[in-house]
């Protein structure tokens, strides 16, 4: 009897203790704003006392390693009262509700990093120029809110292209992006901070230094990173309108909504009797129409995020004899991206489409004659880059990835063979 009683002994403390086992698995949920109810990124979660710590995501989505059967969770955010949870033996999925904190908030920037952090922590300082001075100053478009920043000089690249010098250094090795993705016009040195407009823009982010190991050769002299705002609150629809000297006129309509698929689109128009690089004179025009839209969502444990823009120049001045020039220049980013916590880290795949076209034409009147003048020159960029990040230690972070991209330039006038295109892989680490 012995011998038959043993193995069913033994099976039966195998299914009983089954169960514990499974109770000390992985907890994921998310951390959401109690008012709004939409998601907070970098939100940190540790298992007390000293256990292991998870961040949110960008959709504020998280996962975290158990110790055992029943764990305390302590939650905090920037800008939130702190929480602690107490989970029970069965919990496997959680969503904690955070409360704004009547605080100062830490300036964050990406311009410094490949992600997003914050200011005090980054070794270069960074100048970030806020919303609150956007509206103040009033300004139609990022160069004029530039121009008043100490070590910023304009800088005005005949016939009509504006740019910035960072203590010295030209506009050709100041990178100027937007949510990270260069600015159009840059592969052909059409840089022209006037066509930027500052309709949605949350924040302008500037660093005055050499940046090339994180953003190559372009950024010698800084970095200038426009931030959009992201889409937060029920549904708000705003709409403004400008007039001014120098024959200013401007318009703009933005409508946004946030929750658990967050968006937001912005339709904006300007127009002045004033472009850069030009004296004063009769007949001078820069029209401008642009627009952006963002979305961003969560599904299941991925962050979503999918943004687009596009803009519409013309530009007009007299070169004599009643003649006048015309720049006719198009834009269109867009980019989509995802992020994930998994194996011990946050992953982010991002993938992005650019392209710009510029034509110059002339004629005598205020309209461009059809098909006269330049050939149109044009501007492709494709990138697709992958990097996880993740801490090692409690005060250590590690970043690595991988970017690879294909360029392609056509300009008839300019080059040799009329195009010019290159493909390129690299990675990098950063601690």
């Amino acid at each position: 009897m012995r011998p038959r009683v043993l193995p069913r002994i033994m099976l039966a403390v195998v299914v009983m203790t089954a169960p514990r086992v499974m109770r000390a698995q992985d907890v994921a949920g998310s951390v959401t704003d109690g008012r709004s109810g939409a998601p907070i990124a970098g939100a940190e979660l540790r298992l007390l006392p000293g256990g292991a710590v998870a961040v949110t995501n960008g959709g504020g989505t998280f996962r975290l390693v158990r110790r055992g059967p029943s764990d305390t969770i302590a939650v905090r955010a920037i800008g939130y009262l702190p929480v602690r949870v107490v989970l029970g033996e069965r919990k496997t999925s959680l969503r904690v509700v955070l409360q704004a904190a009547a605080t100062t908030l830490a300036d964050l920037v990406a311009i410094g990093g490949l992600r997003t952090q914050a200011a005090a922590g980054i070794v270069m300082p960074v100048q970030r120029i806020d919303h609150d001075e956007l509206l103040a100053k009033g300004a139609a478009s990022v160069v004029e809110v530039l121009r008043e920043q100490p070590g910023l000089q304009v800088t005005n690249s005949p016939p009509t292209a504006s740019g910035i010098a960072i203590r010295g250094i030209g506009e050709a090795r100041v990178l100027v992006l937007r949510d990270g993705e260069p600015a159009p016009g840059q592969m052909l040195e059409d840089r022209d901070l006037s066509r930027l407009s500052t309709h949605g823009v949350d924040h302008i982010e500037v660093v005055k230094g050499p940046l090339s190991v994180i953003h190559g050769s372009q950024a010698l002299g800084g970095v200038i990173n426009i931030v959009t705002q992201a889409p937060t609150g029920g549904l708000h629809l705003d709409a403004a309108t400008h007039a001014g000297s120098l024959g200013r006129r401007d318009a703009t309509l933005s409508a946004q909504q946030g929750g658990a698929v967050a968006w937001r689109a912005t339709l904006g128009g300007r127009e002045q009797d004033r472009i850069p690089g030009q004296v004063e004179q009769q007949g001078t025009l820069q029209r401008v129409v642009d627009g952006q839209g963002s979305l961003r969502t969560t599904f299941g444990r991925v962050a979503l995020r999918f943004d687009a823009s596009a803009f519409r120049e013309r530009q007009r001045w007299g070169v004599g004899g009643g003649f006048f020039a015309f720049n006719d220049n198009t834009g269109v980013t867009a980019w989509s991206e995802a992020g994930l916590d998994a194996l011990g880290g946050t992953w982010r795949l991002r993938v992005s489409n650019q392209e710009f076209r510029h034509r110059f034409r002339q004629a005598l009147g205020d309209l461009p004659y059809a098909d006269t003048g330049a050939p149109t020159q044009e501007e492709r960029t494709r990138r697709l880059q992958l990097g996880h990040s993740r801490r090692v230690g409690a005060r250590q972070q590690l970043d690595v990835g991988l970017e690879t991209s294909r360029r392609r330039v056509v300009a008839a006038d300019r080059l040799l063979g009329e195009r010019l295109s290159d493909a390129m892989v690299e990675g990098y680490a950063q601690d």
